[in-house]
């Protein structure tokens, strides 16, 4: 089997499904391109009774079934079902995992959701999704650890160093590097940045001034949400010339193109700023030029904590290499005669999701009157199949088309899960109120932070009430687990008033009992 190729295993499973009686059809795949390419195409069949396999195939005889996300999912909740016992039952031993009873249903809600999560840990790439940095485990610690960060890779670049993944994929991120695992967490407080700004309507409204506002379709966002006009005010002087876009075949390919364009155009006398995708390419192609240029002259901006841009006059032959971190509000200084060769000249090396990122990127160079150049040179296999092959100009329609269906999809569905949410949230914050009123100013104090000497004289005594921060965190964590519980309801639009009415329910079960 060692010799058998690709071809040959194919000739192979086809006998097969003869020998099957067409019982049974095999698609046959081949990587080309980290993607998985249909070998051969085959007649469709319609007989709902036939087992449909897919099977992934290598050289030296060498193969392995493709099967869905769906069903994994589904084989491997299966599988760790039986391994898990409650505390309280009986036949709990060292062989099971033994969890609280108290969180049977919680469990058994979010275990698909923990295995997805999984998976996706496995297939989320560092310096892309995420990086591993060092960071203050929490506040007031004076200790570094290394700490998984989400980056905005799609948009702003920037390092999230204060937000954590929720539904065990940060755990599993840490456990996948052998780091420190942090707690699991779950949301207590909800609110959007949607109905934070609709706040502002009360008063004299929203007013602002934005170079990328992004397209029509947003513009008529903020308009039906904001009660915003948009108006444009055209630009004094425009000097940015952009080139013609260029789509490339093949990562080794499109990496050389990128590295003899800014290494030809620093050495015509212009600074050329390269936007990459994420800090995984970046590094890639730092590593490409510094190979092929023994003498580079090259900065790397990724971590805006680390590489510091903007003190900086930069002079002509100089590239720097960024993420959309570089893309975003950054003011890149040229002396004077880096203007007389053309100015800054930004290369782009991904197609941004939006207009508006897009406009950010290009509008690191020309700003105050200057001269400046713009080009995008893509990897086609990066690109999704509607793009590829396409002029730049049908790629931007077709973009602001889907922002037009997404925009219309999110009105529909995710606004409205968010609105149901903070509704939720209100109701839940209007119960602490009353749970407040049941406790003095003194009975609220927080002990953790008190001498011997400094604690009142009501905490030192036994009394009817439990002591308020221990019955308020209860009381968060039963909202918090409620709202996880109850995703599928929020996710189908129920009734608000029927959802209120279960929460008061828990909420007040539980306030009793504290």
């Amino acid at each position: 089997m060692a010799k058998v190729g690709i071809t040959q295993q194919c000739d192979l499973l086809t006998i097969m499904e003869k020998a099957l009686e067409n019982d049974v059809a095999i698609d046959c795949y081949s990587v080309t391109n980290n993607k998985a390419v249909l070998v051969e195409e085959k007649k469709l069949h319609n007989n709902p009774d036939i087992l449909e396999i897919k099977m992934l195939l290598f050289e030296n005889g060498r193969a392995s079934e493709i099967i869905p996300e769906d069903k994994l999912i589904k084989a491997t909740v299966s599988e760790l079902k039986p391994k898990i016992k409650f505390s309280g039952n009986s036949q709990s031993n060292s062989e099971f995992l033994v969890i609280p009873s108290s969180l049977e249903k919680y469990l058994e809600n979010r275990l698909p959701v923990f295995v997805e999560n999984a998976l996706k840990a496995i297939m989320m790439i560092q310096g892309r999704e995420y990086m591993i940095d060092q960071t203050l485990e929490a506040v007031g610690d004076k200790h570094l650890h290394h700490a998984i960060i989400p980056v905005d890779f799609q948009a702003s670049g920037v390092l999230e160093k204060n937000k954590r993944w929720g539904d065990g994929l940060q755990q599993f991120l840490e456990m996948k590097h052998q780091l420190a695992t942090t707690p699991l967490s779950n949301v207590t407080n909800y609110l959007s940045n949607f109905h934070y700004f609709q706040k502002y309507l009360t008063g004299n409204g929203i007013f602002g001034v934005s170079g990328t506002l992004g397209g029509d379709a947003d513009k008529d966002f903020l308009a039906r949400h904001y009660e915003t006009d948009s108006y444009t005010i055209p630009a004094h002087r425009h000097k940015v010339v952009e080139l013609p876009a260029m789509q490339v075949s093949g990562q080794a390919q499109w990496m050389e193109i990128l590295c003899k364009t800014a290494m030809r155009v620093a050495d015509s006398g212009q600074v050329v700023l390269v936007i990459c995708e994420d800090v995984k390419t970046a590094n890639e192609l730092l590593k490409k030029i510094e190979s092929e240029n023994p003498h580079p002259r090259i900065t790397l901006y990724t971590i805006s904590e680390k590489h510091n841009i903007e003190s900086i006059e930069f002079r002509g032959g100089h590239i720097i290499i960024a993420t959309n971190l570089g893309g975003r509000g950054t003011d890149i200084k040229v002396d004077q005669d880096v203007n007389l060769c053309g100015g800054l000249f930004v290369l782009l090396t991904h197609y941004p999701g939006s207009r508006r990122v897009e406009k950010q990127v290009f509008g690191r160079t020309g700003r105050k009157g200057n001269p400046g150049m713009v080009q995008m040179i893509l990897c086609g296999d990066n690109l999704a199949p509607a793009y590829q092959g396409q002029p730049v100009e049908i790629m931007r329609q077709l973009r602001e088309e889907y922002e037009v269906q997404r925009i219309k999809d999110m009105e529909t569905d995710e606004l409205l899960e968010i609105k149901i949410k903070e509704d939720l949230f209100g109701t839940f914050c209007e119960f602490l109120d009353k749970f407040d009123g049941n406790f003095t100013k003194q009975e609220r104090l927080d002990l953790s932070g008190m001498g011997p000497n400094d604690v009142p004289e009501c905490f030192k005594n036994n009394g009817p009430k439990f002591d308020y921060q221990p019955a308020l965190n209860a009381l968060k964590e039963t909202w918090a687990l409620w709202l996880t519980l109850h995703e599928e309801h929020i996710r189908q639009h129920e009734d608000i008033s029927v959802l209120k009415a279960d929460l008061l329910e828990h909420l007040t079960n539980r306030d009793n009992m504290t």
